[in-house]
């Protein structure tokens, strides 16, 4: 370490720790609110999502793959409220989607301003996050890991296909022009993290992976109320989805005992 730079104190890490978790929520007040709204307002009818939003149908599925991803965001910041030391993985989660999200963003032209102080905010969440000592990356339990393989195939094989949407449309195509394929490859690529984390020993894994089955069986069950919506999966692929989706909470299931004990395990102890 540098001459004159103290290391930080647990006190000073958890100091710096609780800034971050404030700073997340405000974050979620003031950032995410209409994308969590209309990821909701997303599953109505057509005509009355149009009377509330005109043009609204016509991005149905784009609404609520942004959507979905402001639910993850927002749940692994207000997980932390609550024994937050075995919560690291919804840390990591989070940070995760809203990378995928911005590089979506930028690789499309656009560039929100407060996606990067998001970003900067949930870096130091999991920089002085207190389940971090106990955090090590590999496999809980095949079932698990074995279950999230083919939510991870399906989800990179939709985020190329998306981007290759996005970048090779033309410049009269909506979707493009508002960078919504690209928000839809980074939902995949949040699904996938999702999943990975999941099956990791990370401490709160489990709630990642659950987080990824909720956001695949939603992303699923809409591809198959709404198959003519612009990046929809449709009826068969839907099914494909929600079936995986199961699969990987039945993995899950079968895990919770290992991902009970790594939530549960005692912090190692710091080197004299």
């Amino acid at each position: 370490m540098a001459a004159g730079v103290p290391p930080a104190t647990p006190r000073n890490r958890g100091l710096a720790f609780t800034i971050a978790r404030l700073m997340g929520l405000l974050l979620v007040v003031i950032g995410l609110g209409e994308l969590l709204l209309f990821g909701l307002l997303s599953w109505l009818d057509a005509a009355t999502l149009e009377s509330l939003y005109p043009g609204a149908e016509l991005h149905r599925m784009h609404g609520l793959g942004q959507g979905l991803i402001a639910w993850v965001l927002a749940l692994c910041i207000v997980v932390q409220l609550w024994r937050p030391q075995e919560q690291f993985a919804a840390a990591v989660l989070g940070l995760a989607a809203l990378l995928a999200y911005t590089a979506a963003a930028l690789l499309s032209g656009l560039l929100d301003p407060l996606a990067i102080v998001g970003i900067i905010v949930l870096a130091a969440l999991v920089w002085f996050h207190p389940g971090q000592r106990r955090a090590s990356f590999r496999p809980v339990k095949p079932a698990v890991l074995l279950a999230a393989v083919p939510l991870i195939v399906g989800a990179v094989a939709f985020a190329g296909l998306e981007l290759q949407a996005q970048f090779g449309a033309n410049a009269a195509d909506p979707h493009a022009a508002l960078g919504h394929y690209g928000a839809m490859a980074a939902i995949a690529a949040t699904i996938a993290a999702a999943t990975v984390i999941g099956s990791s020993s990370f401490p709160g894994s489990a709630f990642g992976g659950w987080l990824g089955v909720s956001a695949a069986m939603a992303f699923g069950v809409a591809s198959i109320l709404f198959p003519e919506s612009a990046s929809s999966l449709g009826v068969a692929f839907g099914l494909a989805l929600t079936i995986a989706a199961v699969a990987l909470g039945a993995g899950l299931l079968l895990s919770r005992g290992a991902h009970r004990a790594i939530d549960r395990a005692p912090e190692p102890q710091r080197a004299a």
